[in-house]
């Protein structure tokens, strides 16, 4: 029985000292992108079937593209984050408050 309490108090001791992966795009980034995602979404709301796939594989090769960044990359660092819930808060926070910082940007033109 004390060898077991010693052994899940050194496996807890281990996995809190765990650090998490870094994400291999940055946090400022990942909004930049996220943000042209939305973008590019809207504008494929309307559209169907195969004209909607091929429009949508332009436009994520063009984020892609514009933001310098390879889309596995992206994947890689929305992986990570489904398994830190606050920090992909955050970051979907920041962008949708930069799409309203556009929208009202837009509107007093």
């Amino acid at each position: 029985m004390r060898t077991l309490f010693l052994f899940l108090i050194i496996v807890s001791a281990i996995a809190c000292g765990r650090e998490e992966a870094p994400l291999p795009l940055t946090e400022d980034k990942l909004v930049a992108v996220i943000v042209d995602a939305h973008i590019a979404e809207a504008a494929l709301q309307n559209l169907r079937g195969d004209l909607k796939d091929s429009m949508a594989t332009i436009y994520y090769e063009q984020i892609c593209t514009i933001h310098n960044i390879e889309k596995a990359d992206f994947d890689s660092s929305m992986a990570l984050l489904r398994e830190r819930p606050e920090e992909i808060e955050r970051i979907y926070r920041e962008a949708m408050n930069e799409i309203d910082r556009r929208a009202a940007e837009k509107k007093s033109n």
